[in-house]
């Protein structure tokens, strides 16, 4: 009986977010930039409400572009997304 409790009270919590969606949870989609291999992405909106988000190198490139503006202040890149870029931030607030 108390394994199947335990059993049940494991499926019952919320999954674990990987990191990279975590971080964009966390500080909103407005301050990361994104610059990684994923065609789509979940963004959780401030109702809670999810919305699928589809990506392109477009997507990149503006991330890119969004971050070395200063318009985005945290960059988030992988090996697929950031590969043969140079990324430079000024550490000024």
């Amino acid at each position: 009986a108390r394994r199947s409790e335990m059993i049940e009270h494991l499926c019952a919590m919320p999954p674990i977010k990987p990191a990279l969606d975590g971080i964009i949870e966390h500080y909103g989609p407005e301050k990361v930039a994104e610059v990684t291999g994923r065609s789509k992405r979940l963004i959780t909106q401030s109702d809670g409400q999810q919305r699928l988000e589809t990506r392109s190198p477009r997507t990149n490139q503006s991330e890119t572009d969004q971050f070395m503006d200063g318009r985005k202040p945290i960059l988030v890149f992988s090996d697929a997304g950031g590969t043969g870029r140079s990324y430079h931030a000024s550490l000024d607030a």
